[in-house]
């Protein structure tokens, strides 16, 4: 029965290791997956100003105004897609830490 009790033990602070282990890997994922989406972003932005560089070196006032509201809108739009992205990814790893979390407290 005492080695029963010392293998759970051994067992036990295993899964622990093991799933502070994985939470740390999910915490350094989702640290990657924010910086490369910022990084995009940031790509996205640049690209959009060199395209309306160009745009405002070649349409005609009038139609450079229209171009230039379309791309803000679209800029726009990318920019709601990306913060939603990343609220919805943030929302995953909450959920798996509190998943990990009810799975420690389950063992204990």
């Amino acid at each position: 029965l005492s080695q029963l009790l010392e293998d759970f033990k051994h067992q036990q602070q295993q899964s622990f290791s093991q799933e502070d282990a994985f939470r740390q890997r999910l915490e350094e994922g989702g640290l990657n997956v924010d910086m490369e989406m910022q990084k995009e972003l940031t790509r996205i932005e640049r690209r959009a100003e060199a395209l309306q560089e160009t745009i405002d070196q070649f349409a005609p006032a009038e139609a450079l105004v229209e171009k230039r509201a379309s791309a803000l809108d679209q800029l726009a739009q990318l920019r709601e897609q990306l913060d939603f992205e990343v609220s919805q990814r943030q929302a995953a790893d909450d959920e798996v830490g509190q998943a990990i979390s009810d799975y420690r407290t389950t063992l204990l």
